[in-house]
């Protein structure tokens, strides 16, 4: 107990949110070359680590400084697979 995190969650909560980030990091792995338009950063354990990620490959595809690249979220109400697309604005 003392050298694992604090939580509030019950165990069938923990167990679902544990199945839930298996089933993202799978759909990656399907095909880890296709970018994900939905992403649930609270399923990742490092979200701060993703973020930096994604902002070093678009800088490096678009020869962009990395410190000139902001990240915008778009809180919506769908999940990762209902979409294969961008939205349409």
């Amino acid at each position: 107990m003392k050298l694992s995190f604090e939580s509030t969650r019950t165990l069938g909560s923990w167990l679902d949110n544990i199945k839930q980030r298996l089933e993202q990091l799978n759909s990656w792995k399907e095909d880890p070359t296709k970018e994900p338009y939905i992403t649930f950063i609270n399923r990742l354990y490092n979200p701060q680590s993703f973020l930096t990620a994604v902002k070093q490959v678009t800088a490096r595809r678009d020869t962009i400084e990395l410190n000139k690249l902001t990240i915008m979220t778009e809180v919506q109400k769908r999940m990762y697979w209902e979409t294969n697309e961008l939205p349409k604005k």
